[in-house]
């Protein structure tokens, strides 16, 4: 079997910046208020802090064809782990870039280094594109692709099948390429 790309998650041991991708509440049909987001948000904070084996959807792949997310009906949240303790010398704060913009939109700072970016509903559902390529390229390990294209491995469907959303994340000299990809259907 070929081993898809699966980017560094632990933070701990990289000394890097870090990404995470979640589900409201972690269902992919939540709806809650603000309060329980908050004590959500609070909970999962001290697990990325503690480095405990999180389902971020940018590290797994979904239920859906090729790997996609399938049906995604809930806001997501990113959490980007910086090293360090934000404010002392050299220390920066993460910029989100989604689809090559900056995302403008108020995060949720719950600890020293680690800030959190509501993605919601109906931001994800216009904002997503076709998959390119280049994007195919970079989802997927070259093995695999090899493997693809010899015929030892046939996707359930086309590759460039689904949308994603491209996530960019810089903190000082670190960046970060991540993508959310997703599929709809019955």
């Amino acid at each position: 079997m070929v081993e898809e790309k699966s980017p560094e998650l632990n933070h701990e041991d990289s000394g890097k910046m870090a990404a995470y991708c979640f589900y409201e509440l972690d269902d992919k049909n939540a709806r809650a208020d603000s309060a329980e987001v908050m004590k959500w948000l609070r909970q999962k904070s001290n697990d990325i802090e503690a480095n405990k084996d999180l389902d971020n959807l940018f590290g797994h792949h979904g239920g859906g064809p090729n790997g996609a997310e399938w049906n995604p009906a809930t806001n997501l949240y990113i959490a980007v782990f910086t090293p360090g303790v934000q404010g002392s010398a050299g220390s920066h704060f993460p910029a989100l870039y989604i689809n090559g913009s900056a995302y403008k939109t108020v995060f949720y700072n719950i600890n020293n280094h680690l800030y959190w970016y509501k993605i919601s509903l109906h931001f994800l559902e216009q904002h997503t594109q076709a998959i390119t390529r280049a994007d195919i390229r970079n989802m997927h390990s070259d093995a695999y692709l090899k493997a693809v294209s010899t015929g030892k491995i046939i996707p359930v469907t086309d590759l460039n099948y689904g949308e994603i959303l491209r996530f960019k994340i810089v903190c000082g000299a670190d960046t970060l390429s991540q993508f959310f990809h997703c599929a709809y259907g019955e």
